[in-house]
């Protein structure tokens, strides 16, 4: 009886995910760059009243705090979203998945389970940091593909954790250097973003939006897909 050749493991050489994470921006930009500059534009946009609006009113006015739970939202809902689109994106290529467009992924995804999961990978990184750095780093680490499990795997909040475990604690040196420091590199440039009214800080702030963008982008790429192909040499 002939023998059936085994398919070819995916390659999860670091040379090999970085040029399909650019092949993939050159092939689809305006869903993956297009979608990250909506995202952190009105983000941004949207906390320009914020700081014009602490020269008028205290910090615990009712207006306030309403644009800012309004703003958080929307930053919660945005980012949620635009790693939907990325997780989305990735699986057309990495899994042969049918493309979607904007309205179906707006659809399909499941945000609850996402947001839950992002807050509790959050959450415990924050705390393991405050213990010892390297907990902290390891933590999140062993669990930041949590969200793309959710996506790729369609698996609840808790057996997620479980899943990314799996996948990466033999590649733990491998996701640190290509996830783990430039995420936190990342969330570095996007929270030092200057946020002001005058014209000068409005360049800033649009130049900042905009190399946020495309760091998170590239970032966010590189992670999905090196999550893919981790999960498929860890089958269950």
């Amino acid at each position: 009886m002939d023998e059936v050749d085994a398919p070819p493991q995916p390659s999860i050489a670091p040379a090999s995910i970085i040029r399909s994470a650019f092949a993939l921006l050159r092939r689809r930009p305006v869903r993956v760059l297009g979608t990250g500059f909506l995202v952190f534009g009105v983000g941004t946009i949207l906390e320009i009243p914020i700081v014009a609006l602490f020269d008028v009113f205290d910090e615990g006015h009712p207006l306030l705090i309403a644009i800012q739970v309004v703003t958080s939202g929307f930053s919660v809902f945005g980012l949620t979203f635009y790693a939907g689109v990325i997780d989305h994106t990735v699986g057309e290529y990495e899994r042969g998945e049918p493309r979607r467009s904007i309205r179906e992924i707006l659809r399909r995804l499941p945000y609850v389970r996402l947001i839950v999961a992002d807050l509790l990978l959050t959450l415990g990184a924050a705390f393991f940091l405050l213990l010892l750095v390297v907990p902290g780093f390891v933590f999140y680490t062993m669990f930041v593909f949590v969200g793309p499990v959710i996506i790729m795997e369609d698996r609840r909040v808790l057996d997620a954790f479980r899943r990314a475990r799996r996948i990466s604690r033999h590649h733990l040196w491998l996701i640190l250097g290509m996830v783990t420091v430039p995420v936190f590199v990342e969330e570095s440039i996007f929270h030092g973003i200057e946020i002001g009214t005058d014209s000068s800080i409005l360049i800033s702030t649009l130049f900042n939006v905009v190399l946020s963008a495309l760091v998170v982008s590239l970032v966010g790429v590189v992670e999905v897909t090196l999550a893919n192909r981790l999960a498929l040499l860890h089958p269950e």
